[in-house]
Order: C-alpha cells, then sequence, then structure tokens
C-alpha cells in the first residue's frame, strides 16, 4: 500500500472523536496529536513515525510531549502499534536492511543521543554518549556505517 494511502489511516486514528454537531475550534485543534517524520520500513510493511502530543496535566506547563511510534498491519489487516520512544524524542529511520529503528532521544542531561531498537520495537539502546549531543544522522550507502554530527 502506498504511504499516500496510508498517512489518512495514521491521522484518523490519532485524532480524538468529537461529538456530532461540535464546532472545530483553535483550542480543540491545539489537543489534536500531530503527525510527522514518517519512515516507512523498506519492506512496506511497517511505518514509524513521531507524534507531538499536548501535555497532560501531570506533565506540567511546556511544549508538547513527542513520542516514536510504530505502527504495522496484521494479517487480518487490523494496525497495530508500539510506543518506542518518547519525552523528546524524534528523528525516525530504519536501517537499510530493515532489521533496525533508529531515533534521537534526550538523554538525562537534555543531549540528543542515537537509540535503536529492532524492527518490532522490542530491545532498545542508547548508541551514543556524546556531550554536546547528537544533532543528525545518515547511513552510509553501502549501509554498513551510521555517520552523525
Amino acid at each position: 500500500m502506498r504511504l499516500s494511502r496510508l498517512i489518512p489511516i495514521l491521522l484518523m486514528s490519532a485524532t480524538p472523536c468529537h461529538a456530532e454537531g461540535s464546532v472545530f475550534t483553535p483550542a480543540v485543534s491545539m489537543g489534536l496529536t500531530r503527525l510527522r517524520e514518517v519512515a516507512m520500513s523498506p519492506d512496506g510493511r511497517q511505518l514509524v513515525y513521531t507524534a507531538a502530543r499536548p501535555r497532560r496535566p501531570d506533565e506540567g506547563p511546556g511544549a508538547p510531549v513527542t513520542e516514536i511510534l510504530l505502527r504495522s498491519r496484521g494479517c487480518n489487516g487490523a494496525a497495530a502499534g508500539r510506543r518506542l520512544g518518547q519525552g523528546g524524542a524524534h528523528r525516525p529511520a530504519w536501517s537499510p536492511d530493515g532489521t533496525s529503528i533508529f531515533w534521537l532521544q534526550p538523554d538525562a542531561n537534555g543531549q540528543d543521543q542515537i537509540v535503536k531498537a529492532t524492527a518490532d520495537g522490542a530491545g532498545s539502546e542508547t548508541l551514543t554518549n556524546v556531550s554536546t549531543g547528537v544533532t543528525r544522522f545518515r547511513w552510509s550507502p553501502d549501509g554498513r556505517t551510521l555517520a552523525y554530527t
């Protein structure tokens, strides 16, 4: 299935239901989860993306919370999802062979580090410990090396 066909499904699944006859106001739109940084797996069976949601009252004031979410379709067509990274996680990407997912996640000092998980979303580990943080990462053309700045 093409990515352009999956995005509306993702948007609908991330949007809360409102009572019939209610009006979309700026306050309502601010409460919606926003999707961005969508990356499809090399085999086309899974999507990993960043979702930004409003803070809950127990999280205090501030910018929306970003999370990395993994979505896949089962054999029966039902969508299954899993949360990978949260609390500022962003820039998800697949390894060229599709066996791993990588993203940036703030460490305890607020500096972004590269985190890796298996393609099913299990077993995440932080790969870097850069005191000034990582801003970007990219795979080498042969898919064997991950470079970052």
